[in-house]
């Protein structure tokens, strides 16, 4: 799929007439770790991932031109990232690759920190799957 034909399904996705909730604080967070002693990894707060009713897995699918990243535990993109999630309540997601993918895209600055956490989160549902929208400062 291309970035545009994404962009397309992303917006039509996004455009369709579903009830969205907006939630912000530290209740509901996401977050990325980027180090190179301690790893890379995602994390998801206890209440985010309750609302998506993440057990094991989720797909990350990031939109470079909105500055969102869509999450949730199936999502209707083929190229969208499946990391698996460790945890009971906190989820982690040990994944190189999708941090490193993130991190490019949205041309994320770690040359002072490890890991950065995002609040600003929307949620919907779509054919009864519940997903995220992260967006992306």
């Amino acid at each position: 799929m291309t970035q545009q034909n994404f962009e397309n399904l992303f917006e039509s996705l996004m455009n369709e007439e579903l009830p969205m909730v907006h939630k912000t604080g530290g209740n509901f967070s996401f977050g990325l770790v980027n180090s190179c002693s301690n790893g890379k990894r995602i994390t998801l707060s206890k209440a985010l991932s309750a609302q998506l009713k993440l057990e094991d897995s989720i797909c990350i699918m990031p939109s470079v031109e909105n500055r969102q990243l869509v999450i949730g535990k199936a999502l209707p993109f083929r190229k969208a990232m499946k990391i698996n999630l460790r945890g009971s309540g906190k989820k982690i997601g040990y994944s190189a690759s999708c941090v490193e993918v993130i991190t490019k895209a949205f041309a994320l600055d770690f040359s002072n920190r490890v890991c950065t956490t995002f609040y600003n989160i929307d949620f919907g549902e779509k054919d009864g799957a519940p997903f995220a929208v992260i967006n992306v400062p």
